[in-house]
């Protein structure tokens, strides 16, 4: 028997544990992702209960407090938005969790990632950081006979992208090409604004926010008010604009805004990720996303199916906006990256 002191115990799970007792859930999004993807792959099936107090009695050691349920259930959506899990819901039981079936992709001749129903043991990987949640490995010759050998299949990022966003735009459109996404955006917009155009208009709002500025500011943070978020008032153009009504309590409600003269007409927007995908596909492309070295920062908020496809070229930062990767994003995939999530068409609105 080999006894480990605790700082060892906590560093063999990648965890973080502030003074306070508390799981730092950034800095031990490797480490908590990690171990929840072992418990599944080792026990298919495995109901929410029972995946809660096998990561609970682990804890126990080191005497975490906080609400470390909430923090498990935050590691379980991030596996389940890069399709590495799903939970499969069951008439009158519980619903359970199981690992999707293996499979790895090339970034490019220095790294790759690994997603899925493979064990750990299979290959040695290393994250960029502890805020990395994609195991990665040298693609190499005798890493991908490994995988062959254990039929992991190869997939591209296009498709594995394609997998994450079809369906996830708009109800029922399902993407099966690249070429298909800028028209469901168009079609996405045109539905929202015949909607919008059709509302009753009322008196200005000016608890309403909306997206001001310009692409490249800082976005910043509509409870403060800061960065380019600003207070709807006569004094703007007319014109239509992205905005939000802030709620002291409850979900703030996102929205299109028609403004003319001292009148607006609104629109909500309860679908989060189609607000984001019409920002970000009606903000300047140049200056969407801004790379240096090893660094991405996203200037708009980025809708998740491109977060899910960021998260495999990069370890999501603690601050706004802010990436971290170790590969050269300009040549990945025959410029993929570059394709997809820099330069993809602004829509003429």
């Amino acid at each position: 028997m080999r006894i480990i002191s605790l700082p060892d115990y906590q560093q063999h799970f990648g965890l973080v544990i502030s003074s306070e007792g508390k799981i730092d859930e950034d800095k031990s999004r490797n480490g908590l992702t990690a171990l929840i993807r072992r418990i599944i792959i080792s026990s298919p099936f495995i109901t929410r209960r029972d995946l809660n107090q096998r990561i609970l009695d682990i804890l126990q050691p080191l005497k975490v407090n906080g609400d470390i349920k909430k923090t498990i259930t935050e590691g379980l959506t991030l596996l389940q938005s890069m399709n590495e899990i799903v939970e499969l819901h069951r008439d009158g039981q519980s619903s359970v969790f199981v690992t999707m079936r293996p499979c790895w992709i090339k970034l490019d001749d220095r790294n790759a990632v690994l997603l899925g129903d493979v064990d750990d043991s299979l290959l040695p990987s290393q994250p960029i950081d502890n805020y990395d949640i994609v195991r990665r490995f040298v693609p190499d010759e005798d890493n991908t006979r490994t995988l062959f050998d254990n039929d992991v299949e190869e997939i591209s990022v296009a498709d594995w992208f394609l997998r994450s966003c079809s369906g996830k735009i708009c109800e029922g459109a399902e993407i099966c090409r690249l070429a298909e996404l800028q028209p469901v955006l168009h079609d996405l917009w045109d539905e929202k604004m015949e909607l919008l155009l059709s509302e009753s208009a009322g008196i200005l709002d000016n608890n309403i926010l909306f997206v001001g500025g310009k692409t490249g500011d800082f976005f910043g943070r509509y409870t403060i008010p800061s960065g380019r978020w600003r207070r709807l008032s006569e004094k703007i153009p007319d014109g239509v604009y992205f905005g939000v009504r802030p709620r002291e309590y409850g979900e703030s409600t996102l929205l299109l805004l028609a403004k003319q003269g001292d009148s607006v007409k609104v629109l909500p927007l309860y679908n989060r990720d189609q607000w984001r995908w019409l920002l970000w596909t009606n903000s300047n492309e140049a200056d969407r996303v801004v790379m240096k070295e090893d660094q991405i920062c996203i200037t708009v908020p980025i809708p998740l199916p491109l977060e899910n496809l960021l998260r495999l070229f990069a370890s999501r930062q603690p601050e706004w906006g802010q990436w971290k990767t170790s590969i050269d994003v300009s040549i990945v995939d025959t410029n993929f990256f570059e394709k997809t999530l820099l330069p993809l068409p602004v829509l003429d609105f």
